[in-house]
């Protein structure tokens, strides 16, 4: 992976995002819909027939407000340095990724999720819930 120095959230950000598929929209592909997205809307949205219109649920906004001390804690548990990153496939120019955190030397990603119950309860278990798989 190649990082590119893209602020999360920002109007770049949010441009980059539309040329090519990221991680969320793996699931809309695996899927055929994931949340407010299905495959018709993912292609409209990728060719510029149709805008993103963001709808942030509690879930979404409490992810986001935590992540920095989540990522925190991360970093003080493991010892290990995990800063949000942006990243391009080595090969595939199209295929992008928006980290909640990247430790480069181990060439791990961190995933900070505000997720429900039973994906919790999943997780404390040893298991990725399916919908977070791809």
């Amino acid at each position: 992976m190649r990082t590119i120095n893209l602020t999360q959230g920002s109007s770049d950000w949010n441009l980059w995002r539309t040329q090519g598929l990221g991680s969320s929209d793996a699931a809309v592909i695996v899927f055929g819909k994931y949340f407010d997205t299905d495959i018709l809307t993912l292609w409209r949205r990728k060719v510029g027939l149709e805008k993103r219109e963001v709808q942030i649920n509690s879930a979404m906004a409490a992810g986001k407000r935590y992540e920095p001390e989540l990522r925190k804690w991360y970093e003080r548990v493991t010892d290990k340095k995990a800063p949000p990153v942006c990243g391009i496939h080595d090969k595939h120019d199209w295929l992008k990724v928006s980290l909640d955190g990247w430790v480069k030397e181990l060439q791990l990603a961190v995933e900070i999720k505000y997720a429900r119950a039973e994906y919790h309860e999943a997780a404390l278990a040893g298991e990725v819930p399916e919908i977070y798989r791809p």
